[in-house]
C-alpha cells in the first residue's frame, strides 16, 4: 500500500484533517529532533532526583548534556508516560489513548504483521508534517515487530532495530528502510548518533527542514540472561571502564551516561558544523516509561516501577530545548528569526503525558491542523509563555480496564479490583493510599471530581 493511500485511510478512520499535509512551511516552523531514552525514569535525572528524592534513595548518573538541555529550555516536572514502552511509542505518533490505537503492552502485535493487517495508526506523526520536511527515525522501533512498520508508518528514514530488546548493544540486528536484517558490532548507542550525522550531512545539502527521532535501547536491558553486562557498555563514552564485577545497576546508569556523552558529542558536532540548523531546531528529551524494578532504588526497587501505573512506572523526563540557547551568543542568528523559547532554563508543574509531544510537533513543524481529532495538547504556549496554565488533569493506561488520573494532589488508580486513591503531596510515591470510607471535604472533593473526569474518559473509551 503506497505511502499516500496509507494517509488517506488513515484520515477516513480519524475522521479528521485535511486529507494533505501543508504544502508551505511557515516562516516560524522549525526543525524538531525527539530524543527517546529507553526505560529511565524521572529520577534517573539528577534534577529531578533533587526533586524526588526524599529518603536519601537515588543516585543519579552524572548527565551534563541532559543538564545543558534543560538549562536551554523548559523542565516539564510532572510528565506521564505510559507504563510500558510500545503503548507510549504509540501515543507519540498518533496523538491518541491506547484504547483508540490498540497497543497497550510490549508485545500486542504479532511479528511479520503488515500495517494494513493490524490496527492502524491513525494519521502517523510524519504524514502530517508540511511537504518539504523530511522525516528520519534511528534506533528502537517496537511499536509491533513488523520490519517494514517504520516506512510503512510514514517514515522517509528508517535505520535501527525493530523489537524491543536487543541481543547485545555490541551485536545486534539492524533493519535499514525494510531491508535487513544485517548483524551490527558497533555499540548500538553510538551507531544512533552516527547513523544520524549521516542524515544531517544531506539535510544540510538539501537545505530541507526535519524532524528527526532519535530513540535509543539504552537503558534496555538485553536478552543476555545476565540482562546487564559489563561487555554491553562501549569503552567510548568519555568514563573509566566498568570492572567485570559491576552490579547491575551500575551499568544500567552507565549506559545512560554513555548515551548523554553521545548526545553531547552530537550538539558539539551541530554547534561546530551546523550553527544555522542548530538555531532554528528544538530539542526534546523524554523517557518512555519507568525505570526496571531490578535496577531501581528507594520505593522504585519495590514494585513502584517500569510496567504499573504507580509514580515510578510513569513519571518520566520531559525536556523542551530550543537549539538556539545551545549555541554560542556571537552565532545565534538575531531577530526577526526568534527562538521558540524566550526565556530559558525554567520549569513548570504542568500536567502532561508524552502523547502531548504529537500536538507540540506538529505545531512547531508548522501544520495548523495538528488538532486532528486527537486527545494531544500541543505545548507550544509553555515554550512561549512562562505563566502558561495547562490541563486541570492527566490520564494515563494500563490495559483496558487499568489506568489513572491526578490532578495537581491528587491521584486514583482505577483496577477491576476497585480504585485506589492517593495524595501526593503527602505521600508522593505512593507509600500508603487513603481510605475511601473516610475521606475529608477536600478528599472527597478532589476523588469525585477525578471520577467524574474518569466517566468522561470511559466514554470515549468504552
Amino acid at each position: 500500500m503506497s505511502r499516500f493511500i496509507r494517509f488517506l485511510l488513515s484520515i477516513v478512520l480519524a475522521g479528521c484533517c485535511s486529507t494533505e499535509p501543508p504544502s508551505e512551511t511557515p516562516q516560524d516552523a522549525r526543525n524538531v529532533i525527539l530524543i527517546i531514552a529507553d526505560d529511565v525514569g524521572a529520577e534517573q535525572v539528577p534534577a529531578y532526583a533533587a526533586e524526588l528524592d526524599l529518603g536519601g534513595w537515588f543516585n543519579p548518573a552524572n548527565l551534563p548534556t541532559v543538564e545543558m538541555l534543560a538549562s536551554a529550555g523548559v523542565r516539564f516536572k510532572e510528565a506521564w508516560s505510559n507504563p510500558t514502552c510500545s503503548p507510549t511509542r504509540a501515543g507519540l505518533l498518533t496523538g491518541h489513548y491506547s484504547c483508540v490505537h490498540e497497543i497497550y503492552d510490549p508485545m500486542s502485535v504479532t511479528a511479520g504483521t503488515s500495517l494494513e493487517d493490524r490496527t492502524p495508526l491513525y494519521v502517523s506523526l510524519p504524514l502530517l508534517l508540511p511537504t518539504p520536511y523530511q522525516s528520519g527515525y534511528f534506533g528502537k522501533w517496537h511499536v509491533g515487530d513488523a520490519p517494514d512498520n517504520p516506512n510503512d508508518a510514514g517514515w522517509d528514514n528508517h535505520e535501527g532495530a525493530i523489537g524491543g530488546e536487543l541481543d547485545s548493544y555490541v551485536g545486534w540486528e539492524k533493519y535499514e528502510n525494510g531491508s535487513g536484517p544485517t548483524t551490527v558490532t558497533d555499540h548500538a548507542t553510538l551507531d544512533v548518533v552516527a547513523d544520524f550525522q549521516e542524515w544531517i550531512a544531506l539535510r544540510e545539502k538539501d537545505g530541507a527542514p526535519f524532524l528527526a527521532v532519535l530513540a535509543f535501547n539504552a537503558a534496555h536491558s538485553t536478552k543476555d540472561a545476565d540482562k546487564w553486562i559489563v561487555e554491553d557498555v562501549s569503552d567510548d563514552c568519555g568514563g573509566t571502564p566498568l570492572p567485570s564485577t559491576a552490579p547491575i545497576k551500575q551499568i544500567y546508569k552507565e549506559q545512560i551516561r554513555c548515551m548523554d556523552y553521545q548526545l553531547g558529542n552530537l550538539i558539539d558536532t551541530l554547534k561546530t558544523h551546523y550553527t544555522s540548523i542548530l538555531d532554528n531546531t528544538v530539542i526534546i528529551f523524554i523517557g518512555d516509561n519507568g525505570t526496571p524494578e531490578e535496577v531501581g532504588e528507594g520505593p522504585v526497587a519495590s514494585g513502584f516501577s517500569k510496567g504499573s501505573l504507580y509514580q515510578g512506572g510513569v513519571h518520566v523526563p520531559m525536556i523542551i530545548a530550543d537549539g538556539h540557547w545551545l549555541l554560542d551568543a556571537e552565532d545565534r542568528k538575531p531577530l526577526p528569526l526568534k527562538p521558540r523559547i524566550l526565556s530559558p532554563n525554567r520549569t513548570t508543574d504542568a500536567l502532561v503525558h508524552t502523547r502531548d509531544l504529537y500536538g507540540t510537533i506538529l505545531e512547531l513543524t508548522g501544520n495548523p491542523n495538528w488538532d486532528c481529532g486527537n486527545v494531544s495538547n500541543s505545548l507550544v504556549p509553555f515554550l512561549k509563555d512562562p505563566t502558561a496554565s495547562g490541563n486541570p488533569y492527566v490520564v494515563t493506561e494500563q490495559s483496558a480496564d487499568s489506568y489513572a488520573i491526578r490532578d495537581s494532589q491528587y491521584k486514583l488508580i482505577r483496577r477491576p479490583s476497585g480504585d485506589t486513591f492517593y495524595d501526593l503531596t503527602a505521600t508522593p510515591w505512593e507509600s500508603s493510599a487513603l481510605s475511601l470510607a473516610s475521606l475529608s471535604i477536600a478528599e472527597q472533593s478532589a476523588y469525585d471530581a477525578l471520577v467524574a473526569e474518569l466517566s468522561d474518559f470511559e466514554d470515549f473509551c468504552p
